[in-house]
């Protein structure tokens, strides 16, 4: 459940969205990329991506995140670029 969101970062075409999500890092982070479709280069994510990013981040932790944006559509086309903070 989004309880938020706020004008910071999370993108992969300069748009500024950040989701915070009442659930663990992890969870917050896939629902962050799925639902900004920020790895795809149409920006529309599928249903599964949320399932799929977290079992990725989930199995092969910290390098989870090099895995999905190696195997994205934006992989050697766009660059992604994460804010992490804490409130």
């Amino acid at each position: 459940m989004v309880t938020a969101q706020l004008d910071l970062a999370i993108s992969a075409k300069s748009q500024k969205r950040y989701f915070i999500v009442e659930k663990t890092p992890i969870e917050n982070l896939s629902y962050a990329l799925s639902e900004s479709g920020s790895l795809y280069l149409n920006s529309k994510a599928k249903n599964t991506d949320h399932q799929n990013y977290k079992s990725v981040l989930e199995n092969k932790g910290d390098l989870g995140l090099i895995d999905l944006f190696g195997a994205s559509e934006i992989y050697e086309k766009k660059n992604l670029f994460l804010l992490a903070t804490r409130l």
